[in-house]
């Protein structure tokens, strides 16, 4: 019992069976020690130790696992956990939306979209991230409009999300009739232009081919020809050749760009198809970099 009991008191006194397998335990270990009343059955393949003393935590994390994978807290749970204060303890909690019925407590938010980069995990709680929270909650509807906007400014104060973070979800979300997408396009109108860090851009990258349904080329590979080492490019599909670079060069120096093209000459003259696409054309309109990309792809398919 040592190791489930372990595992359950890191995951505020739960445990699921499929956590149990991971350990390599057999099933029935599980059930002897819920017929020993050492676990509790609380939900479908669910169970908390007897006796633990229930919080909101565990109570928020219980949610989460019942209901099922992808989930995590949203919402004013999630500004919570990041430290916003003022909400209490609600149980809020977004899932990709399934048709299997959810038994517990609080608040279920079924969503069409929420990728697996949208989660991070806090105190062993998945939870949705700063930026994906603070979208979820600009479309809240019992949030009022000037606590948003004190959380919006608060979290920029904070340094806990940037300026180009925000429009980096923004331009993720926005489809027609979604939540936040409105409030938080007003709001974002109101700041000035920042340029997004080296690491923001490339986020983005992925975020519009997550979105796209295209699959995700591998990060950061050195690449070199007959002549030596080239450099490390941003992403890379072996297969189809092709590289994409996150390109930030309107705010280098005019010795960065220059070295930077004549790494791309390189690239090419080695048979590699390069695409150069910017933070602005990843916000406004994708769609011809996604259509460039799922081209290349298909002819090497």
């Amino acid at each position: 019992m040592d190791e489930l009991m372990k595992l359950a008191e890191h995951h505020h006194g739960l445990l699921t069976r499929d956590q149990a397998r991971g350990l390599g335990l057999p099933g029935h270990r599980l059930d002897g020690e819920i017929r020993r009343k050492h676990f509790e059955r609380v939900g479908r393949n669910v169970y908390r130790v007897v006796g633990s003393v229930p919080t909101w935590r565990q109570s928020l994390l219980c949610g989460v696992l019942l209901a099922g994978a992808g989930a995590a807290a949203s919402r004013r749970s999630a500004a919570t956990l990041f430290g916003e204060e003022g909400f209490g303890n609600p149980i809020e909690i977004s899932r990709p939306r399934r048709k299997t019925r959810w038994t517990g407590s609080g608040t279920l938010f079924e969503s069409t979209f929420l990728p697996a980069h949208h989660i991070r995990t806090i105190d062993q709680i998945p939870v949705t991230s700063i930026a994906r929270t603070l979208f979820d909650i600009c479309g809240h509807e019992r949030v009022s409009s000037p606590r948003k906007l004190r959380m919006l400014r608060h979290a920029l104060q904070k340094g806990w999300v940037t300026p180009a973070g925000l429009r980096a979800i923004h331009a993720e979300m926005r489809t027609h009739g979604r939540d936040g997408v409105t409030f938080l396009h007003n709001f974002l109108e109101t700041l000035d232009d920042e340029p997004p860090t080296e690491s923001e851009l490339e986020e983005l990258v992925l975020a519009v081919l997550v979105r796209a349904g295209v699959p995700l080329p591998r990060r950061q590979v050195a690449l070199g020809d007959a002549d030596g080492f080239i450099g490390r490019v941003d992403f890379l599909y072996a297969v189809a050749g092709l590289i994409i670079e996150a390109d930030g060069r309107g705010h280098a120096t005019w010795e960065q760009q220059i070295a930077d093209r004549q790494r791309v000459r390189r690239l090419v003259a080695a048979g590699y198809a390069v695409i150069q696409v910017t933070w602005r054309e990843l916000i406004e309109d994708p769609s011809d970099f996604i259509a460039s990309v799922r081209a290349i792809l298909a002819r090497a398919a």
